[in-house]
């Protein structure tokens, strides 16, 4: 289920991207069941793991420490600091809807 978005790294012209935009997004979310069920012909393996056993493993970038470690603060702190949320709001085409996301905006500030 999703809860928030946390984070979203964008790159341009990295050696590893193949000529392409790299695009990132890190999302909170809730299991909704705890069975793992990859696609063989994209996933070579996946496990739920512990987040400080994940910080802990050597040879991680510093956007994987960063991530980690934000999701680590989130864990004991609450993530009223970190969520990005999004509204719902009209589309210009009628009957349809789209999410706008933002960081919440102090509740005594009036936006139109």
């Amino acid at each position: 289920e999703f809860l928030s978005m946390l984070a979203l790294r964008q790159q341009h012209k990295q050696p590893g991207a193949f000529g392409r935009s790299d695009i990132f997004i890190l999302c909170r979310l809730r299991p909704l069941t705890f069975d793992i069920r990859p696609c063989s012909r994209e996933i070579k393996a996946c496990q739920w793991m512990d987040i400080a056993d994940v910080q802990k493993r050597s040879g991680f970038s510093a956007f994987m420490r960063k991530v980690t470690g934000m999701a680590m603060y989130g864990i004991k702190h609450g993530f009223q600091d970190l969520d990005i949320k999004y509204e719902e709001m009209e589309s210009v085409y009628k009957g349809l809807r789209y999410k706008l996301y933002h960081r919440p905006v102090p509740s005594d500030t009036q936006i139109r």
